[in-house]
């Protein structure tokens, strides 16, 4: 792909779907220390679809609260503000990945939104099990989106990904194929989108290097480490999306756990666990 068009593809990332202005204004607020469960309840009473996704949520098997819960204030406060965060942009995400699309052969949107979430409930676990239990929704969130580079490749350059797509019955990769395709792979893609979102850095660092944690600083590390550890998890469960082939070259298992604390007895728990908590999840997320 010439670098011209390289330059062109990303330049239309900024035109992918803009964040809704309430999703917007939900992630402005969640990273306001000033705001209060009445600033979110505020901006949530004039979405009415995502007020009610909210209560059911909340009222979910996923996130396993005592009594029913029919008011939006004490939904917010009981699910927290990250947590509604994640629901606004989740809500955004399903809409994206599930939407339609033109066909390609050995891939499918709702396959990778799928993947997407077993990852993030992985992710959500794993943080819980490696005692990192404050970063459980910023592990979630994560996993939601580390694969957007691939949506961006799918809705705006459809002819071009269906070579990648036509290329991976080979042995290569998808990181190979799309470097062979695009000369950049959706790593660079999905971090130049969360950077048009204004997502925080450590998030842009996830889409960024999900398959190549060990490169970051010590200190931009963890995240992305624990979604590599959550998407290696959930390929092995067999929440993949593409047919015949894997997507990067098999991460150092043993480095990444090393860096959360984690063991093979703990991984393989986790993959006992996973499909019903993804099916738990599946139920408002809209797969």
């Amino acid at each position: 792909m010439a670098k011209q068009d390289v330059a062109r593809l990303l330049e239309r990332v900024a035109e992918l779907n803009t964040l809704p202005e309430v999703t917007q204004r939900i992630l402005s607020i969640t990273e306001d220390p000033d705001s209060s469960a009445r600033d979110l309840n505020e901006v949530l009473k004039h979405d009415m679809a995502l007020s009610a996704k909210l209560l059911r949520v909340v009222n979910s098997a996923f996130y396993g609260l005592p009594g029913r819960v029919s008011d939006l204030d004490r939904a917010i406060v009981l699910l927290g503000f990250q947590a509604v965060r994640n629901l606004a942009v989740a809500a955004t995400m399903a809409s994206l990945f599930t939407g339609e699309g033109k066909n390609i052969p050995g891939f499918s949107a709702k396959r990778l939104w799928l993947h997407c979430i077993a990852t993030a409930v992985t992710a959500r676990n794993l943080v819980n099990v490696a005692g990192f239990r404050s970063l459980r929704e910023e592990a979630f969130l994560a996993g939601v989106i580390h694969d957007i580079g691939i949506l961006v490749e799918y809705q705006f350059a459809t002819d071009r990904f269906a070579q990648v797509a036509s290329g991976l019955g080979t042995g290569k990769s998808l990181i190979q194929a799309e470097s062979a395709v695009f000369e950049m792979t959706h790593q660079q893609i999905g971090q130049a989108l969360a950077e048009v979102w204004k997502f925080p850095r450590n998030m842009q660092f996830v889409t960024g290097y999900h398959h190549k944690p060990m490169r970051l600083a010590d200190e931009h590390r963890l995240l992305p480490v624990v979604v590599a550890l959550a998407e290696h998890v959930a390929d092995g469960c067999g929440f993949t999306f593409l047919e015949s082939a894997v997507e990067a070259e098999p991460a150092d298992v043993a480095a990444l756990c090393e860096v959360v604390n984690v063991g093979d007895k703990d991984l393989v728990a986790m993959r006992e666990t996973l499909p019903a908590m993804v099916e738990q999840a599946s139920g408002w997320l809209e797969v």
